[in-house]
């Protein structure tokens, strides 16, 4: 993480990032502890935002991130995800999904055989 950490700030230092608008700082996922009530700290909340997405952190299990090997791949896969959990607005599923019944089969592409469609070949 610190080796990855320390590519992205010298490549935003290299490019002239100097704008919380510039799209190298916007593409970071950027956490933010802000008041949901001005002027009450007791109502304090994360919010994570990349790009232009924006979520509250629900203070999820994040597994044993010290091992996970960070790179510009993985930076994308974040931002994949956030995007599509806020565009899904975070609302979880109602129930567990191995409980979701099987989905129902898809139909054939192919037209079941019957005796109208056969071809007869006749041998001599």
């Amino acid at each position: 993480m610190d080796v990855h950490a320390r590519d992205v700030v010298d490549h935003m230092a290299t490019t002239g990032v100097n704008s919380e608008t510039d799209f190298e700082w916007l593409s970071q996922l950027r956490m933010y502890l802000e008041e949901e009530e001005a002027g009450n700290p007791e109502t304090l909340t994360v919010m994570e935002r990349m790009m232009n997405a924006e979520i509250e952190y629900g203070y999820e299990y994040l597994g044993n991130s010290s091992r996970l090997v960070i790179t510009p791949l993985t930076d994308r896969c974040y931002r994949y995800g956030l995007a599509d959990m806020a565009l899904a607005s975070g609302v979880p599923l109602p129930i567990p999904l191995h409980r979701l019944p099987p989905p129902p089969p898809l139909p054939s592409p192919f037209p079941s055989p019957s005796p109208s469609n056969h071809i007869l070949l006749a041998t001599s």
